[in-house]
């Protein structure tokens, strides 16, 4: 065990900075408190397995030892938090908020939203650049321009509240629907008696956002026990003044904050994992090595099966690139066209792998065909279409043959 607590970013966790993790998700390699433990619990054992370092003793040996110990903490964060917006709010900002660590897993292993960049931030090599090669005349190579992949409820544009108002002695807090909207002059949020979509009521007042902050807040009472509030800009119309709101749920409360946020262009804390220079993992060294093979070449009697695939890597969301898989026992090479062995776009290992015949279809996104099926590995995600369900069945099942399950104990 001591060899897995080296290995860089392992004496924190893979998901807050509580030093020295004592749990392991075994299946993505990494180390974890006991509290964040807890919610990759909640994900289901499809997603994330739970192993104790101290009370599973017996489990730490052989293939699963080796498996550890290609990874580490900081090297798994290097792509499954690649991408991670400035406006989401990371469990040490609140330690002992549960929604908050709840709401920060959830869009980071079963979401995978943290893989991908999100639309606003320009995608120069999405499927529909010039530097692409896709297949302009299938219709899943070009959906549309945008690359933007949010998973549903990922970030609320409106809702109804109560909004605090402290002069009103009767009835301080008042339903109130609100609404974001950009002006000439920056972001708003705009509060209506009611939603403006059923009736043509204009907006009782607006919440300059530029400069703005929000923050999660102890409710008043038992009746407004989630709450957040926006303090303006001093140098806005409301001069400094505080804003409070009351919403139905702490998971709702952490939404709003992240979405004006978002909308204001308010930095969350950031985490202090990831420290120092980038070290390479074994996993990694591993990929880099068999990328080296492909190019130099492969040979005829390696190769299990191969094919025309599309192609859609985690970073670019939205859309996918006309490739040529060739799976081996070590990996799925994925080449940028049959017989241009030389030009690997990448090359994801099968060593514990796992083959997603259903993979998650993304807000936004175009529909999966029926011959879509993912390849998860500790350090990406991929999503493939076969373009019919026949050539599905025989892709999946040619990886779920040569996967490498990584076992427990010997």
């Amino acid at each position: 065990m001591n060899e897995i607590i080296k290995l860089p970013g392992n004496s924190i966790c893979v998901d807050c900075d509580a030093k020295n993790p004592d749990w392991a998700s075994i299946n993505l390699g990494v180390l974890v408190c006991l509290t964040c433990s807890g919610s990759h619990r909640h994900l289901g054992v499809h997603i994330s397995q739970v192993r104790s370092l101290k009370l599973d003793t017996e489990c730490w040996q052989g293939e699963l030892l080796k498996y550890m110990c290609s990874i580490g903490n900081n090297a798994f964060n290097r792509a499954w938090e690649k991408n991670c917006p400035a406006h989401i709010i990371h469990p040490d900002e609140y330690p002992y908020n549960p929604s908050v660590r709840e709401n920060y897993i959830t869009q980071k292993y079963l979401y995978r939203r943290f893989l991908r960049r999100e639309a606003s931030d320009g995608d120069n090599d999405s499927p529909n650049s010039n530097n692409s090669n896709n297949n302009s005349n299938n219709s899943n190579n070009n959906p549309n321009n945008s690359t933007c992949a949010t998973p549903a409820s990922a970030d609320i544009s409106e809702g109804m509240v109560l909004k605090h108002s402290p002069t009103n002695v009767i009835k301080p807090w008042q339903n109130r629907f609100l609404k974001f909207k950009t002006t000439p002059h920056g972001n708003v949020l705009e509060y209506y008696k009611q939603n403006p979509a059923s009736s043509s009521n204009s907006p009782q007042g607006a919440v300059d956002l530029n400069g703005s902050e929000a923050e999660i807040v102890t409710g008043t009472d038992k009746d407004h026990q989630h709450c957040f509030s926006i303090v303006t800009s001093s140098e806005s119309e409301h001069s400094g003044r505080t804003f409070e709101f009351s919403v139905g749920s702490a998971k709702e409360t952490v939404k709003w904050v992240e979405a004006v946020r978002k909308h204001s262009g308010q930095i969350s804390k950031l985490s202090s994992k990831n420290s120092g220079p980038p070290v390479m993992c074994s996993m990694e060294m591993s990929r880099l090595n068999l990328k080296r093979k492909a190019i130099a070449g492969i040979e005829q009697e390696e190769i299990i099966m191969q094919g025309e695939l599309l192609h859609r890597a985690a970073y670019t969301f939205g859309g996918f690139y006309s490739r040529w898989g060739l799976l081996t026992k070590e990996a799925l090479f994925v080449f940028e066209a049959e017989g241009e062995l030389g030009k690997c776009v990448c090359v994801l290992p099968t060593h514990g792998a796992h083959v997603d015949k259903n993979p998650f279809s993304y807000e936004g996104v175009e529909k999966l065909g029926r011959g879509a099926f993912g390849l998860l590995t500790a350090l990406s995600h991929n999503v493939f279409d076969a373009q019919t369900e026949d050539s599905k069945i025989d892709w999946v099942a040619a990886l779920t043959s040569n996967i490498t399950v990584i076992t427990i104990g010997k």
